[in-house]
């Protein structure tokens, strides 16, 4: 029997996630709860290990199936669902909401596509992977990636990939979906067509059947189909964006958010659970890779107009709005970090990385990828409704200005990390 958290519940796990309240600072629960712990949940749902390392928030909250559909909505965070059902009523949200297990988890830091997409279809942390935030220095190749088509800034049709780079390191060969099919058991993993081929989708994707789709109903199309003539049950991955782009563009707290959450509800109780025929058990779970919040444009810093900041750095800032990494020249780490607690402490908690990575924000795994250039240097985590950008980047990538941006995330507070996990089984005959 799945079971159900109240609001009481539900509010005291929230708090446990805290590290720091007072700076809305919420850190990654691995292996207590968090979206880098949902493989263990997808194998054991599908009778695969004995679910001895899901976290106990997770026990009970899902069933052994013969056919698991993992809907990953982009951008559908605690928060903006929370919102969006207090202000605008979405009825097919509310409905399924009332017949599921919900539980809050934690997405991981930063709090954004590429790595948590990566974490979760990798069952590796983001310290294992090394894909920390929207942009990195890869030292690799010596130039500053976008990590979700895992291309050169400024040339976005040239992947890393294609010139021979080796991501063993990265992921050691094994995906989600090659762990499954293993077993014997089906894997699909459905995205839009135009990212079925990115440098990320490339890599992630390893050992699933991919569907690329036009339109989210094309896509429920698909997803049906596929599990009607699957022999052996299995995985069916979907990554659906739509919640993502309409709080970038128009906010997470908008009515549009609120249809199109109540839309995508909607389709899957119209177009697959309600028409599906098969015999067997159907799992659906639905979680996301981070939530939104929302920054006044005038709040964002600019690191290209800093010149004393901009003489420590090895390179622009990388990483994400949210969450932005200084990457500091050798020698003068220390002399970084005392003038950057003095011009930016008020509006930013200001780390070492090394030290972020010995507590564990990026993971418990004591293996990681390249702990010297991903995670050294210095981190800054904003304290409220602020972030850092650096405009040098844009002469590289045009597409990297974000003035028009209203919903964003990368960071720590509770908006941008706390998403949800729901699941409910129904079973065919």
């Amino acid at each position: 029997m799945i079971s159900q958290y109240t609001d009481s519940d539900l509010e005291t796990l929230m708090e446990r996630y805290s590290a720091d309240s007072e700076n809305d600072i919420v850190k990654p629960s691995f292996g207590k709860g968090s979206i880098s712990d949902l493989p263990e949940v997808f194998m054991h749902a599908l009778g695969l290990g004995g679910g001895q390392n899901v976290p106990e928030v997770l026990r009970g909250t899902y069933e052994q199936v013969d056919h698991l559909v993992f809907f990953l909505l982009d951008g559908f965070g605690h928060s903006t669902m929370r919102g969006a059902i207090e202000r605008f009523h979405p009825g097919e949200v509310e409905k399924f909401l009332s017949e599921s297990a919900y539980t809050p988890i934690t997405s991981v830091f930063p709090s954004t596509t590429s790595t948590a997409t990566v974490t979760v279809q990798t069952c590796r942390e983001p310290v294992q992977h090394g894909i920390i935030g929207y942009t990195a220095y890869m030292s690799e190749i010596g130039a500053i990636c976008n990590m979700i088509s895992l291309t050169p800034l400024g040339n976005r049709g040239k992947s890393i990939l294609d010139d021979g780079w080796s991501d063993e390191g990265l992921l050691g060969g094994e995906t989600l979906y090659s762990a499954i099919g293993k077993e014997s058991l089906d894997s699909y993993l459905y995205l839009p067509s135009a990212i079925k081929n990115s440098g990320l989708t490339r890599i992630t994707g390893r050992g699933a059947n991919i569907t690329g789709y036009y339109s989210v109903p094309q896509m429920f199309s698909a997803l049906r189909k596929n599990i009607e003539s699957s022999g052996s049950g299995g995985i069916h991955f979907c990554y659906i964006s739509t919640i993502d782009t309409i709080s970038h563009r128009i906010g997470p707290g908008s009515e549009e958010v609120a249809v199109d959450m109540d839309n995508i509800f909607h389709l899957i109780e119209k177009e697959l659970t309600g028409k599906l025929r098969i015999n067997g058990s159907l799992g659906v779970m639905i979680s996301a890779d981070h939530g939104h919040t929302t920054v006044p444009i005038e709040s964002v810093k600019d690191a290209a107009s800093d010149e004393r900041l901009a003489s420590y750095m090895r390179t622009p800032v990388v990483g994400d709005m949210r969450a932005p990494f200084l990457r500091i020249k050798p020698g003068l780490l220390q002399d970084a970090f005392e003038y950057v607690q003095y011009r930016y402490g008020g509006e930013f908690l200001v780390r070492y990385g090394h030290d972020m990575l010995k507590k564990g924000y990026f993971g418990n795994s004591d293996r990681n990828y390249d702990s010297r250039d991903r995670f050294g240097g210095i981190v800054l985590l904003p304290r409220g409704r602020t972030g850092m950008i650096d405009s040098r980047l844009n002469i590289l990538d045009p597409g990297m200005d974000i003035s028009s941006l209203v919903g964003v995330h990368g960071g720590l507070s509770r908006d941008e990390m706390i998403v949800p996990f729901i699941s409910r089984v129904k079973n065919y005959h």
